[in-house]
């Protein structure tokens, strides 16, 4: 994000707004089903939580798939974000983009 913003380039911005957006929702989905969580086993203890999937495997699949949200592969939404914040840099400084997939 803090690279979108220092390009100083409208396409580099509006990804590192797309970014910020994306990562907004997949924080709130993690929140909504910790609560979820919470409130059939009413403990915060971890050790508590053994083998969720067998018991709740529609919430497992939930959890597994917004987890993997912000990461930047094809099918995420923090891809979108990644891939306009890459290309703007790139048409202004394309050594800053270079180093970007390696951080």
């Amino acid at each position: 994000m803090v690279l979108g913003i220092f390009a100083f380039q409208n396409i580099s911005m509006q990804g590192a707004v797309f970014q910020m957006l994306a990562h907004g929702i997949s924080t709130g989905a993690l929140f909504l089903l910790v609560g979820m969580l919470y409130d059939r086993r009413h403990t915060f203890e971890i050790s508590e939580y053994g083998g969720l999937a067998t018991p709740m495997p529609k919430l497992a699949a939930f959890f597994l798939s917004s987890r993997s949200l912000p990461w930047a592969c094809l099918s995420s939404n923090g891809f979108v974000g990644e891939f306009l914040i890459l290309f703007g840099t790139y048409q202004v400084h394309w050594n800053w983009s270079a180093w970007l997939p390696l951080a």
